[in-house]
């Protein structure tokens, strides 16, 4: 047994504001290490054990809500989220000796707790480790209770009416540290609306930037402020932030109407991103999608979604118009962002071109129908012949020049900057000597 406790920051208290009351033990193991408590208003407290010298024993003490505690015997939810998420974000530490006798008791809050009383994040209630549930169910009446968001999601129109704008809801929710009631890592905040924000003007240029889709041979030159104008119609605007986990609420800039079905620019790119939402879930739907979507917006959208798997975060996003009541919502997990990813990763982009070069073959194999050519620059092309070649191939040679005209097939995987690139030859004349 060891000699001290952990030191915790914290505030000492005399003793607790309020007294408790034992239900049941939800873990019991040689004695209770997890029990449930009441206060005088029937409201419920785990009373956690974490640690012990050769005095006294410590318990964690915190406020959880009925939702929370039905959540959690129905594995919907995980120990380590309930010690993260308490009302009020407050943990009382107490120290009792063999008698029960609380001997020192302080206030802290969840972030303030050494890490080595910390669960693991996958470990989720045994019914077997308890002796008291049927009587924890029935005392609180948890049979009927219907299971909820541990979350708030805010009424999105409702917001949006106050203001008589349009506006989007991203309302991010953890099961560790990095969000909590009201409180956000400010690295995760600014990634999440950076990458929202980065996939609303990707997709402002998917939608409007005409010019991008013309070839750039034929490509006219743009309008003095075209491009500014466009990315304009994507930028977001920071309005307010609300506790519920943390919610944050984004309004456009700027906006045209469409003259013909009078839909504002804003509300057709959100659709556009949602659309994308609800499709790439599904590979065979969103390889029909990729031809109407541009690789920047995709590439946003892959950086939108690493930052929600690799925080092992949870995000409702929402949009409201007030004018026509439109309402469009989903949601992502880690794990959905995982999938999607892997979805992502499967998209490839393809773009054909045609170069000509002069040189000579360094290599030639009329069985594999294959070359090697080098340019009068020194560029070096290794591929195949056309069909249209192959049965010619015995006219070249390695001593004479020739004009030769080479299909470059260019592929790219969505998310990544690497090209992969095949040549043909599709066209081959010997120059003069």
């Amino acid at each position: 047994m060891k000699n001290s406790l952990v030191k915790i920051n914290g505030f000492d208290i005399k003793e607790l504001p309020f007294s408790l009351e034992r239900v049941g033990d939800l873990m019991f193991y040689e004695g209770p290490l997890m029990s449930i408590l009441k206060d005088n208003l029937g409201n419920a407290y785990l009373q956690d054990w974490v640690d012990s010298d050769d005095k006294n024993n410590r318990w964690l003490i915190y406020q959880i809500s009925l939702n929370q505690l039905n959540e959690y015997i129905n594995n919907k939810t995980s120990h380590f989220s309930l010690i993260n998420n308490p009302i009020n974000d407050i943990v009382f530490v107490v120290d009792k000796n063999s008698k029960g006798i609380i001997e020192r008791s302080l206030v802290c809050s969840p972030n303030r707790l050494p890490y080595e009383y910390l669960p693991e994040t996958n470990i989720e209630f045994e019914k077997e480790d308890s002796r008291d549930l049927n009587k924890i169910i029935e005392f609180f009446g948890l049979d009927s209770l219907v299971t909820t968001k541990e979350n708030k999601v805010f009424d999105i129109l409702k917001e949006a009416k106050k203001s008589n704008e349009e506006l989007i809801n991203i309302h991010i929710k953890s099961s560790n540290r990095k969000v909590s009631y009201g409180k956000i890592y400010s690295s995760i905040l600014g990634k999440i609306l950076l990458n929202y924000s980065s996939l609303n003007s990707a997709t402002a240029l998917n939608i409007y930037d005409k010019t991008a889709k013309i070839p750039k041979e034929d490509r006219p030159r743009r309008k003095k402020g075209e491009l500014k104008s466009i990315k304009q119609l994507g930028e977001l605007e920071f309005v307010y932030a609300k506790a519920a986990s943390f919610s944050v609420f984004l309004r456009p800039i700027s906006k045209q109407t469409e003259l013909f079905d009078n839909q504002t620019s804003s509300e057709k790119i959100t659709k556009t991103i949602f659309n994308l939402f609800e499709a790439s879930k599904d590979l065979d739907k969103l390889k029909e999608l990729k031809t109407t979507l541009n690789e920047g917006m995709l590439n946003s959208y892959n950086t939108f979604l690493k930052e929600i798997k690799e925080d092992d975060i949870s995000i409702n996003v929402q949009y409201a118009n007030p004018e026509n009541e439109l309402i469009i919502k989903d949601s992502f997990s880690s794990s959905t962002a995982k999938t999607i990813l892997k979805n992502l990763d499967s998209l490839e982009f393809e773009n054909t071109k045609d170069i000509k070069i002069k040189g000579n073959f360094k290599a030639l194999d009329s069985l594999s129908k294959t070359f090697k050519v080098e340019s009068f620059d020194g560029d070096i092309y290794s591929g195949k012949f056309s069909k249209q070649l192959e049965q010619g191939i015995f006219k070249f040679n390695l001593q004479d020049y020739y004009q030769i005209t080479v299909q470059v097939d260019e592929t790219k995987k969505s998310g990544t900057k690497k090209i992969t690139e095949k040549y043909t030859i599709v066209s081959c004349v010997e120059l003069e000597k």
